[in-house]
């Protein structure tokens, strides 16, 4: 339990970056790819589908639905369609090669090879190329690059919500911002919120949140109104609100009941962060919450399976002490191992000042060695070169199993 308070307590304010990257999430494909100019016409070059490419709900999900059933007839006439410059299936087709995106099978995922399909159907003019290699930029961790393609949506229609929100956000936290610059963001990101872009009502709470010092009470109006209107960002409105109430704030006290409600909404919208702290409530009993193993394990097998780092750190713990599951070394190393090589730092501090059990640092050693990062003796010992081999797959984002 200590190792897990003690991995927990870190500051849990996120950097801008990774908030803006959750709360990309993979999006759904049908809002991405709907929008204004990118309906199908009689005067269409698109070439003849089994299916007519209409894009009303019911057209577009049969499309979605042969993709996703490798259907090679449906993907070679995209594929056609977009080698005949037609925007719609320029822009879908980035979108299937997309790493960040839904995925419907088909292609493997490909980041470059996304971005060219963007870019070639934005110099035709299409505004939602612009935003989707925004998306995906953003979803990458490359905000800077994200606001070139969001700033430039915007510009090229300033009408429309999302480009509108999202260029707000750009110009609102950009580094070195001036008052009134961050004033005009938020002014419009207000200004789509308002038009029935909810997703500009999420950006505003990350906005607030992050400036210094957070300004909380209108970080959960905001995040408030987003989750009031159904948005669908995979639980990141939810988290954000259940972090709030869960760990409390200036003027804002912890409520721990409200905390673990937005946890467990935001897991069944498919939140892996929302699972990791489900299970951090669960195996604690200190939030509200009695201690439950069982379902701390569910939750952190969720979260392990979607890469959260700290849904594998869990893991580690419960297999290392036997809670909620067998005791299993082999198995506790893999998670402590994936863990670290996610980048979770508090991981591999305390992989290199615990003291384990002589069968799990065997363990670790033979995962290591047989990762080629590891020529020592199998011996269960600690050792300094055992702590150089955690440190080389620290951030390494290697896959132990």
């Amino acid at each position: 339990m200590n190792a897990i308070l003690k991995a927990h307590s870190s500051a849990w304010l996120d950097s801008k970056t990774y908030r803006l990257a959750w709360l990309m999430g993979p999006l759904a494909v049908a809002i991405l790819v709907f929008g204004s100019g990118f309906w199908i016409t009689p005067s269409n070059n698109l070439r003849v589908l089994p299916v007519p490419l209409s894009y009303t709900d019911e057209e577009g999900g049969k499309i979605d639905a042969g993709l996703k059933a490798n259907d090679p007839v449906t993907l070679q006439a995209l594929r056609a369609a977009a080698a005949d410059d037609d925007l719609r299936a320029l822009n879908y087709m980035g979108l299937l090669y997309d790493p960040t995106s839904a995925r419907l099978g088909g292609v493997p995922p490909n980041f470059d090879v996304a971005l060219t399909y963007f870019e070639k159907a934005a110099a035709l003019g299409s505004v939602n190329a612009l935003v989707n290699a925004g998306k995906m930029l953003s979803s990458s961790h490359k905000p800077d690059e994200a606001c070139s393609y969001f700033q430039k949506a915007f510009k090229a229609d300033a009408s429309r919500g999302d480009a509108m929100a999202e260029a707000g956000y750009c110009m609102a936290t950009e580094n070195g911002v001036v008052a009134a610059e961050k004033a005009k963001g938020i002014g419009l990101m207000e200004s789509a919120g308002a038009a029935g872009t909810v997703r500009a009502y999420a950006l505003l709470g990350i906005t607030y949140m992050i400036q210094t010092p957070p300004d909380v009470k209108q970080a959960i109006s905001n995040f408030e109104k987003a989750v009031a209107g159904n948005i669908d960002d995979f639980g990141y409105s939810h988290n954000e609100l259940g972090s709030i109430y869960l760990h409390g704030a200036s003027g804002v006290p912890q409520d721990y009941k409200k905390a673990i409600d937005h946890f467990q909404k935001g897991y069944e919208q498919g939140s892996e962060k929302s699972a990791a702290d489900l299970s951090f409530v669960y195996s604690t009993g200190t939030y509200g919450a009695p201690i439950d193993y069982k379902k701390a394990v569910e939750y952190a097998s969720f979260a392990a399976k979607a890469g959260n780092s700290i849904g594998h750190y869990n893991l580690y713990i419960f297999y290392l002490n036997g809670r909620g599951v067998r005791k299993n070394y082999n198995v506790a190393a893999n998670h402590l191992l994936n863990a670290i090589a996610l980048g979770y730092k508090n991981a591999l501090e305390g992989a290199k000042n615990d003291t384990y059990p002589i069968e799990f640092i065997r363990a670790l050693q033979s995962r290591l060695a047989r990762a080629v990062l590891f020529n020592g003796a199998i011996n269960g010992q600690g050792s300094a070169q055992l702590i150089q081999s955690l440190e080389s797959v620290f951030d390494s984002k290697r896959v132990f199993e």
